[in-house]
C-alpha cells in the first residue's frame, strides 16, 4: 500500500477523504463513497498490464488503500493534537 499511496491515485484518495471530513455522512458512507471513486482509477491502472486482476481483487485493493490512507491521516492528526497538548501542559508549569 505504501507504494500505491505515493501515486496520483493515492493523492486523489487523500483529497477525497479530506473533502468528506466534515460531511454529514456516516463513516461507512464516506468509506464507500471514496472506495467507489477509487475503483475506476485502480481498474484503469491495472488494465492492459500483465497483471490479471479480478474485479474482486481490485475492490479489495481499493478498500485497503482507502483504509490505510485514512489511518495515516488520522494518526498524523492525533500526533499533532498530542504535541499541542504536551506543549500546553509544559507551559502550564
Amino acid at each position: 500500500m505504501a507504494a500505491l499511496r505515493k501515486t496520483q491515485i493515492g493523492a486523489t484518495v487523500e483529497l477525497d477523504i479530506m473533502a468528506l471530513a466534515d460531511s454529514s455522512l456516516t463513516g461507512a458512507q464516506k468509506f464507500e463513497k471514496v472506495v467507489a471513486s477509487t475503483l475506476p482509477l485502480l481498474a484503469t491502472m491495472v488494465a492492459g498490464t500483465s497483471t490479471d486482476q479480478s474485479k474482486a481483487d481490485v475492490a479489495d485493493i481499493a478498500c485497503a488503500l482507502v483504509q490505510t490512507t485514512y489511518n495515516d491521516i488520522m494518526s498524523t492528526k492525533a500526533g499533532s493534537i498530542a504535541s499541542v497538548i504536551l506543549r500546553l501542559l509544559g507551559s502550564a508549569k
